[in-house]
């Protein structure tokens, strides 16, 4: 599932990464169980938003601790950890991916018009590009690229340690 990252998807996920999204179980009679997922810091219930973070892959929920069989605490991914980490900066004729410190992004990819093609979009990432693209899936797909090039990098950099 391809999920846009929204400010109240970003900033649940934020909060997942803080720690403070748990999913609790409560033991009924007869051997039912209900589930449900709730944040900390606000005191909400986002079971249905987390059902969208775990299709999208951003999240996990690890098995139960021995000491609390009845609390999980959520855990973001590395995908759902580079979702977080690329900015995408819309200048209107163009937009920019970067990640990093702001005063110093480092710079992941673009999106610019189609020289050969009137109202089509071109998104860059490095060597990969895709093209022909109206302008929102111009976006969509240089945050993609952006995330996947991040996810790549910290793959290549536990590769590294581990060898």
């Amino acid at each position: 599932m391809n999920l846009h990252p929204t400010p109240a998807r970003r900033a649940l996920l934020d909060q997942v990464a803080a720690g403070n999204v748990f999913r609790t179980q409560q033991f009924l009679r007869g051997g039912h169980v209900r589930e449900w997922d709730s944040n900390d810091a606000t005191g909400r219930r986002v079971t249905a938003a987390m059902v969208e973070l775990v299709a999208a892959g951003w999240v996990t929920l690890p098995a139960f601790a021995p000491v609390d069989r009845t609390r999980r605490r959520w855990q973001p991914t590395r995908l759902g950890r580079a979702v977080n980490a690329v900015r995408l900066m819309d200048y209107g004729t163009h937009a920019v991916a970067e990640t990093g410190p702001v005063d110093e992004p480092t710079y992941l990819g673009q999106v610019t018009g189609d020289l050969n093609r009137p109202s089509r979009w071109v998104a860059e990432v490095g060597p990969n590009a895709e093209t022909g693209l109206r302008r929102p899936e111009a976006v969509a797909a240089l945050h993609r690229m952006a995330v996947q090039v991040l996810v790549d990098l910290e793959h290549d950099a536990r590769e590294g340690a581990s060898s």
